[in-house]
């Protein structure tokens, strides 16, 4: 299918320069997300992505202004039919569908938090449909957002009934698995959370078939320092050859069809850059 321009109607309407992200002023982000929405080849494509990943989720431990802006976009760039990267969007959307399960407070009351959660739940009709999609990655990420979007949302209970439906006839086998790993995870969160508002606290139909089908997963969680609360923290930035450190380590072979490939991030933050600031030692000897 060929894709059409993605028209982002109300982008100039946002007061980008006034919004700030990871780097300072948001003004760049409406150039990026123009780029990601025009069709055909464009080599640099994936890197404006992982730049918007950076500038707007950084590492998962805020959130911006700028990022409750871009996310109807986002939505709106997931659902459009063949545009490259939907499934890497679709990714970016589920790190912050993410967070709610994962921030303390205060801020997880702070109103660009409500904001994000609000943005998703206006979207709900619209995630749901990307599990019909033609595009295995595509479905394979929305359904790992859906699950964690079903800890917390008030549709949480059409969600998992999306998701149930979806399981009774979706043909990929490894995706089917990875589905049912995914609803056995939220579960446990949720149980482990005490939460007792939005997801299923008993575990989905199939959630024993998963724990025997759990050999054979293919794709892997999120590594634990990839959100708040983490055990385990990445390596900062610095210290390496490279011209343009990285601010998380990534694998280097996609997890799933049509996944990305490691990625390069051009700077670190000003919060990250002053961690890593290493002190001037003077001698005492004579």
């Amino acid at each position: 299918m060929i894709a059409r321009p993605v028209p982002l109607d109300g982008l100039d309407a946002v007061p980008w320069a006034d919004l700030a992200h990871a780097y300072g002023s948001a003004a760049d982000v409406p150039a990026i997300l123009r780029a990601l929405a025009r069709p055909g080849p464009d080599p640099e494509r994936e890197e404006r992505l992982d730049e918007l990943d950076s500038a707007i989720y950084h590492q998962g431990g805020a959130v911006y202004p700028a990022g409750a802006a871009a996310l109807p976009f986002l939505l709106e760039l997931a659902a459009a039919p063949g545009l490259p990267l939907r499934a890497a969007i679709v990714e970016l959307l589920g790190q912050f569908a993410a967070l709610p399960n994962d921030m303390r407070e205060p801020w997880s009351s702070d109103e660009h938090a409500l904001s994000c959660r609000a943005a998703l739940v206006a979207g709900h009709d619209l995630l749901v449909a990307l599990l019909d999609d033609t595009d295995p990655a595509v479905r394979a990420a929305v359904a790992d957002l859906l699950w964690e979007y079903a800890r917390w949302s008030p549709r949480a209970r059409d969600a998992a009934r999306a998701l149930a439906d979806r399981d009774a006839v979706e043909p990929d086998l490894a995706l089917r698995v990875s589905l049912r790993l995914a609803g056995a995870r939220a579960v446990a969160g949720a149980r482990a959370s005490g939460s007792s508002s939005a997801a299923p606290r008993s575990p989905p139909p199939y959630a024993a078939s998963s724990r025997r089908s759990a050999g054979t997963r293919t794709r892997s969680r999120s590594p634990a320092w990839r959100r708040p609360g983490g055990s385990t923290r990445p390596p900062r930035p610095g210290g390496t050859s490279s011209t343009r450190p990285s601010h998380r380590p990534r694998p280097t072979t996609p997890t799933r069809p049509g996944a990305r490939t490691a990625r390069t991030w051009r700077r670190p933050c000003a919060p990250c850059a002053a961690m890593t600031r290493q002190p001037t030692w003077t001698s005492s000897a004579p």
